[in-house]
């Protein structure tokens, strides 16, 4: 049996690459939501939401480890400010 080790193209990173940052977007803009929510039923949403978005940036960032690609830095905790105030009441 041959084992193909076929690496991924050029348009395939980049896709991952977006999506990377998209996701690391969305857990910044997560957090913030869910610092200052009040309404539980859509905290809940959330929170669901946040995981899909962490279990997103794990599978990428293992695909990138196997292919020996490097992570993009992405957005992360810094650029949140949990104390601004909220955008609506």
């Amino acid at each position: 049996m041959i084992n193909y080790n076929i690496r991924l193209s050029s348009p395939e990173i980049g896709g991952l690459w977006g999506t990377f940052i998209q996701e690391k977007m969305s857990v910044c803009l997560l957090k913030y939501f869910l610092h200052h929510i009040k309404d539980e039923e859509i905290k809940a949403i959330l929170q669901k939401s946040l995981d899909i978005s962490f279990a997103h940036l794990q599978q990428i960032s293992k695909i990138f480890s196997e292919e020996n690609i490097p992570l993009p830095h992405g957005f992360s905790d810094e650029d949140i400010d949990l104390s601004a105030p909220p955008l609506f009441l």
